[in-house]
């Protein structure tokens, strides 16, 4: 569990009280995201050791804040955890997107359109377009397009910042998943054939 690549974003240090809350100090510049965080890992990095960690409140005090977490419930169980990390996987660490583009908004394998050769004929279904992150559509980048050919067409499209690319990789890998149980409850070899090889893809 939870062996990808995280990103801390609060220290645990004292206790605080008798009830089993901890002190943190934040280490992310949204230290508002603990108002409504509720899921996070508890890292101890020097071990490598992950754990769930749920988190049941979190108050500001000062520059620090003050969290209880689930099954933290004595001052030295607090004690405990300190200097542990909270951390999220990092495609959850990502700041807000940069700004919106019209987008398809439901781009993938099925949607395109391309000749036996592979030349890119036609995009299908707009029933979802909308104003969003271009990340939504750029997940093709990741599933679509073999890794020796993903420079080229970034060079086509233009600049892509390194969030918008990880968030449009985590949709494709989202996305194929999907689509390959799709296809095989439906029956459909082709789709669930395509969906796994860019899944495939996706982590080359």
């Amino acid at each position: 569990m939870h062996e990808g690549r995280l990103v801390a974003i609060g220290e645990i240090g004292r206790p605080h009280g008798l009830q089993g809350e901890v002190r943190v100090t934040p280490l992310t510049d949204r230290p508002e995201r603990f108002d409504t965080l509720r899921e996070c890992v508890l890292w101890d990095v020097a071990q490598d050791r992950r754990e769930p960690c749920r988190l049941r409140a979190a108050r500001r005090q000062g520059a620090a804040l003050v969290i209880a977490i689930a099954g933290c419930e004595t001052p030295e169980a607090a004690a405990a955890l300190t200097g542990r990390l909270l951390a999220v996987p990092e495609a959850e660490a990502l700041p807000p997107p940069e700004g919106d583009v019209v987008a398809h908004g439901d781009l993938h394998i099925r949607h395109v359109m391309v000749e036996p050769d592979g030349e890119l004929t036609g995009v299908i279904d707009w029933g979802d377009v909308c104003r969003a992150d271009p990340s939504i559509d750029l997940s093709l980048l990741w599933s679509f397009f073999p890794a020796a050919g993903r420079a080229a067409f970034l060079a086509e499209y233009g600049p892509v910042s390194e969030a918008q690319l990880l968030r449009a990789r985590a949709l494709a890998v989202n996305l194929s998943v999907i689509l390959a149980v799709y296809g095989r409850e439906e029956g459909m070899s082709g789709v669930e054939r395509e969906a796994l090889e860019g899944l495939d893809r996706c982590l080359s």
